[in-house]
């Protein structure tokens, strides 16, 4: 695949809004991997403080956002069960389901199928995404995996257009920790492949839940944005390790009245999560409990 054609984005070829609503990807019977299982949500965290409560106040549209401190275990929501479409960040669930596939046949990805993934999570080809979805095995392969790792709050598209897939923030994070963290679905040689791709999104890329991350800390991410209907669905997943945080951090926005103005909702927001995980250490003595945990 040519550079010049890589430096073309594509739109997204997909089905009307209307179709969003069908097709519960509900498996109730699944047996989720030991990080599939999370602590419940809690009341305080950085999603319960005063200035992200002051700021979610100003911002028009719908916001839902999930973080999974990583040191602790725990999981903290804001707006649970809230629905938004994935766009391209539904391509990290397909290149996972791809990782899992080629274990259960004992082998690795093929060369194709490694070029496919790089322009699929680096580059947001859509291209590349849909012939890896195929190559998986579509929606039945997709639900599979969801299933396995209990994204049981994802809806897949009926027609199989992945990014109209629906999920929410905390089915965002049991994606990212089978992703980032050692467990029995993906081996450590799966997660090392995905996550080095997302190490390595394109600059112009580099947005959304590295908002606010100082250096040397280290961002894996991928976005996604589309427009339905008046507004726009921006997105953005990853995980964040560096200055004395390790998270993962999953901020879903839909009803945007542009894109920038979506970009800019997820970016202050990861700041702000950003600077709640501050350790107490260097916290002045009259900052409240409650922070940096």
């Amino acid at each position: 695949m040519s550079a010049a054609a890589r430096a073309v984005r594509r739109p997204l070829a997909l089905a009307p809004a209307a179709a969003l609503l069908a097709l519960a990807a509900a498996h109730a019977g699944a047996t989720p991997s030991q990080h599939a299982t999370l602590a419940p949500a809690k009341p305080r965290g950085p999603f319960a403080s005063a200035a992200m409560a002051a700021y979610v106040k100003t911002r028009a549209g719908a916001i839902t956002a999930a973080v999974y401190n990583i040191k602790t275990k725990r999981l903290f929501i804001y707006n649970p069960g809230l629905h938004g479409d994935d766009a391209s960040i539904a391509k990290v669930d397909i290149l996972a389901t791809a990782l899992y596939e080629a274990q259960q046949r004992g082998t690795t990805l093929s060369p194709l199928e490694q070029e496919l993934a790089a322009g699929a999570i680096e580059h947001s080809d859509n291209d590349d995404a849909q012939a890896l979805w195929q190559i998986d095995g579509g929606n039945p392969a997709i639900a599979a995996f969801n299933a396995r790792v209990g994204m049981t709050q994802t809806i897949l598209d009926p027609q199989g257009a992945w990014g109209l897939y629906e999920s929410t923030a905390r089915d965002q994070i049991r994606l990212l920790q089978h992703i980032a963290l050692h467990n029995d679905v993906l081996s450590d040689a799966s997660r090392k492949f995905e996550l080095d791709l997302m190490h390595n999104v394109e600059a112009d890329q580099g947005w959304g839940v590295s908002g606010g991350v100082l250096q040397p800390a280290r961002v894996a991410l991928k976005n996604g944005w589309l427009p339905v209907g008046p507004g726009w669905e921006i997105n953005s997943i990853g995980q964040v390790t560096g200055r004395f945080r390790d998270y993962l951090l999953a901020v879903l926005t839909s009803d945007d009245p542009s894109m920038p103005y979506g970009v800019v909702t997820i970016e202050d927001i990861s700041q702000l999560v950003w600077s709640y995980f501050v350790p107490r250490r260097f916290l002045p003595s009259t900052t409240p409990q409650g922070h940096g945990i």
